[in-house]
């Protein structure tokens, strides 16, 4: 079993506090932002896609705020809260000059250069992508972890020793280095191109790929469902926890949901550790998420303990994607990993913590459990741990 790099080792035992952040002072000027993911209708640009989430993990945490949007299909004042979105952008633009920074938040790389061009013809000079950001990564990191990283690792050093050794394969152990080293060195990590086709759907992982049964908590619209229908074909069953009332409006309109599955069963709640109801901010399309606290724009939602509800289902393929509520689903279904020991598929990367706590839990409660560790994006986030007793081929 190859050991975790001693990179790793020697910077996390060294005293250092790791590089300056990107977005750290002196800051530079944020003047024009070029958004959204290419395939999202420019209503959605406040509350999905790759600019929602870099305004919630960056802009938001570090009091930023681009002096303008930029979009080709802007086309009414939804994304930009501007009855006059023509004007509104007029009257931006004479506030930028070639000097200032551009960030380009869109999840298709392959359009970075083309965007550059046209900038450059412009006269501007440093047009980045958000992903180049190292911030973008830090996810819903509590700020002690945004100064001093290190200060986690080398808390934590034995439990990331071990999970290093839980992981079967050489690309996993690779991916949780690279994870683990884009926050000692705080800059981009240099995961392989993004895969979100077959986020969790790996082809080359040994999961169960037939007959299945799938509990899907945090649903959002269906995207992952249309996944799994795709990739394997029609499912037995399906059960979709969504506690948004906008992701569920449209989760329970989307016809693959229904029509690629034998049965299905989709549930306006969201699943914890126990039935209780708890602050969620909602409307925020992919990343509404439970609450820390109550304010003017958290609402009630119930929750669900699976163990309570579910655990004589039959499930044998779970995916788990919540915002960082994660730890508290696993221990709701208890009973379901101890009964069942299903495929999980389940986010790793919301917090820190995230991405050694999540497998020694499931190994507690399952200890003939094999761990994969896959990145879907590129940079951290769709970072996905996957356990499962299946055998991995000769």
């Amino acid at each position: 079993m190859a050991a975790l790099p001693l990179a790793i080792c020697g910077t996390i035992s060294n005293d250092g506090a790791g590089s300056r952040p990107v977005v750290g002072s002196p800051r530079p000027r944020l003047s024009a932002l070029c958004a959204t993911a290419a395939r999202a209708a420019p209503d959605r640009l406040r509350r999905g896609g790759l600019y929602a989430s870099f305004d919630s993990f960056v802009l938001k945490r570090f009091g930023l705020q681009p002096d303008l949007l930029i979009d080709r299909r802007f086309t009414s004042g939804a994304a930009t809260g501007q009855t006059d979105p023509e004007a509104f952008f007029c009257e931006g633009w004479k506030q930028v000059s070639p000097g200032d920074l551009v960030l380009v938040c869109l999840g298709d790389g392959t359009l970075l250069a083309e965007i550059r061009q046209r900038f450059a013809a412009l006269g501007f000079t440093d047009v980045r992508s958000a992903y180049d950001i190292y911030e973008y990564n830090l996810i819903y990191a509590g700020e002690d972890f945004a100064r001093d990283p290190l200060a986690l690792y080398r808390r934590e050093w034995d439990k990331l020793v071990h999970v290093h050794g839980l992981l079967c394969d050489d690309l996993s152990r690779q991916t949780y280095y690279k994870y683990l080293r884009t926050h000692v060195e705080r800059k981009r990590p240099d995961f392989a191109p993004a895969s979100y086709p077959v986020q969790y759907t790996p082809p080359d992982l040994p999961l169960v790929r037939e007959r299945i049964r799938l509990l899907n908590c945090g649903a959002f619209t269906g995207d992952t469902i249309e996944n799994f229908v795709r990739n394997y074909g029609s499912l037995d069953f399906v059960c979709a926890l969504e506690p948004d009332p906008d992701n569920f409006e449209k989760l329970s309109r989307n016809e693959l949901v229904h029509l690629g599955s034998a049965s299905s069963m989709l549930l306006p709640l969201g699943a914890s550790d126990s039935n209780a109801s708890i602050f969620f901010e909602s409307g925020q399309g992919m990343i509404s998420r439970v609450a820390e606290r109550a304010s003017e724009t958290a609402t009630l939602v119930r929750t669900v303990a699976l163990d309570t509800v579910a655990r004589g289902m039959g499930f044998n393929k779970i995916v788990i994607d919540t915002e960082g509520h994660e730890m508290a689903i696993l221990r709701g279904m208890r009973g379901i990993i101890k009964d069942r020991s299903p495929d999980i598929c389940i986010a790793c990367y919301h917090h820190p913590e995230d991405i050694f706590r999540i497998a020694l839990l499931i190994e507690e409660m399952q200890p003939r459990y094999k761990f994969y560790l896959c990145n879907h994006s590129s940079v951290c986030v769709d970072t996905v741990l996957y356990a499962t007793l299946q055998e991995a081929a000769e």
